[in-house]
């Protein structure tokens, strides 16, 4: 009896380290993927983003310093690039807008099928977006798509609009799909947001003599603040990062007057469609300057929210 009193603690020690060991090898394989596929790649892109490199490789390349940097910031299609970027991200805030209109009419408790409906309006987020993209150039063709079929027969050959050949009708088409591929996942959180708001911040409300407008404005959007800046800024990031769409109805033009360069396939166009004549350096500065870009929107939504974000 003694023996095995006397020995259970050391199998129990051993039995300890063995499980530590597996748990550490277990953790290490995502930091392991985390760090060759992640930081080494930053880190490599950010060497590159300093010298000319013709290739991928580390031996042809040659150190110029800024000379990147200030190549790109005086650059118009670099420019360029940004403000389609950024007129592509007004499909950020209809779509936080439209979510909540149809979350809102969905959490009543009248409607029937609320799951169905759910799915439906989730759909387009989950479906793949080059197939989508596709489907919507289909639907946009100029000669022979559904849209301009059921404007010519309602209107005549006049309404027939040529979407994506022309600069502003180009940036239509990628903005209403944008809304219509991304506006069903804020539905999904607004719901869950509403159906989390306090009970009896309603019933206090209507005991002030509130209506339905003041309950609103002064219960329901604070109350659903976190989850609308959220959105705010996971939208600003996403849109600033937009490419799919651009690039698959572009090509490697970027659309009619490059209505659809956006700084992401500005990136794409120099370091990978024709790395020959950018070079991968001028493709790393750019990406740069695109992630402080991103860093800096990211900031100002933090900054801002402390005026308008409820943490009550």
């Amino acid at each position: 009896m003694k023996e095995v009193e006397r020995f259970r603690p050391m199998r129990l020690h051993k039995k300890k380290y063995r499980d530590a060991k597996t748990g550490l090898i277990f953790a290490l394989i995502p930091i392991v993927g985390y760090l060759l596929f992640s930081i080494v790649p930053q880190l490599m892109s950010f060497l590159m983003s300093f010298g000319d490199v013709p290739s991928v490789y580390f031996d042809e390349m040659k150190f110029t310093g800024i000379g990147n940097y200030k190549a790109m910031l005086t650059d118009v299609r670099f420019w360029k690039a940004l403000g389609n970027t950024f007129f592509y991200a007004i499909s950020t805030a209809v779509c936080i807008v439209l979510g909540l209109g149809v979350a809102l009419l969905l959490s009543r408790q009248t409607l029937k099928a609320k799951g169905l409906y759910r799915v439906i309006f989730f759909i387009p987020y989950v479906c793949s977006l080059v197939a989508t993209s596709i489907m919507w150039q289909w639907i946009f063709e100029a000669d022979y798509g559904i849209l301009n079929g059921i404007l010519t027969k309602l209107f005549g050959e006049s309404a027939r609009v040529r979407w994506l050949d022309e600069p502003n009708g180009f940036r239509f088409a990628v903005l209403l799909m944008s809304i219509w591929s991304g506006y069903g996942y804020n539905v999904l959180l607004y719901q869950s947001a509403l159906a989390a708001v306090d009970k009896n911040l309603y019933e206090a409300a209507d005991l002030d003599g509130a209506g339905a407008w003041k309950k609103f404005v002064h219960v329901t959007l604070p109350s659903i603040s976190p989850t609308t800046f959220y959105m705010v800024t996971m939208g600003v990031i996403g849109a600033m990062q937009a490419f799919t769409t651009q690039q698959v109805w572009g090509g490697n033009t970027g659309g009619p007057e490059q209505a659809g360069l956006t700084a992401v396939y500005y990136v794409y166009i120099m370091g990978i469609s024709a790395p020959a004549a950018y070079g991968m350096g001028l493709a790393c500065a750019a990406a740069w300057l695109l992630a402080i870009f991103i860093f800096v929107a990211t900031r100002i939504c933090f900054w801002t929210r402390k005026f308008w974000v409820s943490e009550d």
